[in-house]
């Protein structure tokens, strides 16, 4: 798996794209209606990305396989004054699934984030994902933190 630059104009319809299932993992994880569920994710990424695609320390690529197929993209941030690397979003096509292209791709971003200065690697997993969690946890992440979310309406016992 080869990590390209992902190309100024697709940067928009990837974000678009990202957009589109952020939200809606906002809107199951936490209960949030759409319309709050969208402010919350424009405003998280109106702090993350002030510059676009330009933001200092984020990358953002296209993964592609041996035959030079797009198989997925990936966003990726490295600090390395930090030492730490962080996956925003690693997303694969869904006729890329399930043949070790996720494996990869982690490989290949483990080593760009090496060659910047990375000494650790994080990323975010909801927890209804257990293929993607299983994907990580084989790859050698552990969980260090848990999000927990209680409706309101519903009181404690």
């Amino acid at each position: 798996m080869k990590l390209c630059v992902l190309p100024a104009a697709a940067y928009q319809p990837f974000m678009a794209d990202l957009k589109v299932r952020y939200t809606a993992d906002q809107r199951q994880a936490f209960g949030l209606s759409d319309a709050s569920a969208e402010t919350y994710v424009d405003n998280q990424w109106a702090q993350i990305l002030p510059d676009g695609q330009e933001t200092q320390g984020h990358y953002f690529f296209q993964l592609v396989d041996d035959a030079g197929s797009t198989r997925g993209e990936a966003w990726l941030y490295v600090d390395d004054s930090m030492g730490l690397a962080f996956i925003y979003e690693l997303y694969l096509h869904p006729d890329a699934r399930g043949r070790g292209l996720g494996r990869e791709a982690l490989e290949a971003l483990a080593d760009f984030a090496r060659s910047h200065g990375a000494t650790s690697f994080g990323l975010n997993v909801f927890a209804d994902n257990e293929r993607a969690r299983a994907l990580y946890r084989s790859f050698g992440f552990s969980e260090v933190s848990s999000n927990m979310v209680m409706p309101l309406e519903t009181a404690p016992e």
